[in-house]
């Protein structure tokens, strides 16, 4: 996993040119665990597992699609993932329009819809070390990106998360000389507000892989801040209403370790809570749960 961009460059995929939108039909199951109480001990995402390194599973409310990047080619490319039923495992595809010959592309999310992907990418005709692009996605599958040139900077931005309830983006982003976190508003394709730095949450060392919960009313993120037991950390940080700050950011100690440990999605019930790890001395995906 990297910290800033995290590429830790190492191998073989093949799989279909188009794939059909994430279905996104989940309804929330309220009250099925306690939120007050810790997670429970994480464990690996079953058939995600390459090996190579395996990166920021983002999914879809319903658990059952999502995509990820991975190091199995020997580059840095875009996945998608399908299982039938929660307690199946995955089956894992390339996302071969979204990946660019011998270029990095990382951290994909996909809109609610399926309309549209927005992920990183290092390729040619780009701003900066690192840009963000948006593929619009049909019946005729996704389209070619085009870089979000509103919200990119001639350093490394990343990481983007899509935020349903604020139609809002949210990133990391060098542009200051240290990493932390940035919202722009989406207005249209491939059109965005300029961003705005997320400042409560800026501390005293560096804030990467913002997961919003699904009210918008919940972040999480990962940060290389003190306090925590080394890497970089995991924490979540809370306001009332959206047109509201987050207020104090607060270590989630269950599940960081001395190593790198970031947070990718939070479930509609934020029950589950899916992070990428390198604890085991590579990157892998892990899920934990709140316990009923």
């Amino acid at each position: 996993m990297r910290c800033g961009v995290l590429v830790v460059l190492m191998a073989s995929a093949c799989g279909r040119i188009d794939f059909a939108p994430l279905t996104d039909t989940a309804t929330p199951d309220a009250g099925s665990c306690n939120l007050s109480a810790p997670f429970g001990d994480p464990v690996f995402v079953d058939g995600v597992m390459s090996g190579a390194g395996d990166i920021t599973m983002r999914l879809q409310s319903n658990e059952l699609d999502g995509v990820f990047w991975s190091l199995r080619t020997g580059d840095a490319d875009l996945f998608e993932a399908h299982r039938p039923d929660r307690a199946s495992p995955f089956t894992v595809l390339i996302l071969t329009p979204l990946n660019s010959a011998s270029n990095v592309e990382t951290d994909p999310t996909v809109a609610p819809d399926g309309s549209f992907a927005v992920f990183a990418s290092n390729r040619p005709g780009g701003t900066g070390s690192l840009d963000l692009y948006e593929s619009l996605h049909d019946v005729t599958g996704y389209q070619a990106p085009v870089e979000l040139a509103a919200i990119d900077s001639g350093g490394t931005d990343g990481q983007a998360n899509w935020s349903p309830s604020e139609s809002a983006l949210y990133f990391s982003s060098d542009r200051s000389g240290t990493s932390h976190l940035f919202r722009s508003v989406r207005t249209g394709p491939a059109t965005y507000t300029p961003p705005v730095l997320v400042s409560e949450l800026t501390g005293d060392g560096e804030e990467y892989d913002p997961v919003p919960s699904a009210d918008g009313l919940v972040l999480y993120f990962r940060s290389s801040r003190a306090g925590g037991p080394g890497g970089t950390d995991m924490y979540v940080t809370r306001r009332a209403r959206l047109t509201d700050p987050f207020g104090p950011a607060t270590l989630i100690s269950e599940l960081s370790s001395t190593a790198i440990d970031g947070p990718s999605f939070l479930s509609p019930d934020q029950c589950r809570i899916y992070f990428t790890s390198d604890r085991t001395g590579t990157p892998n995906i892990y899920v934990a749960s709140h316990p009923k």
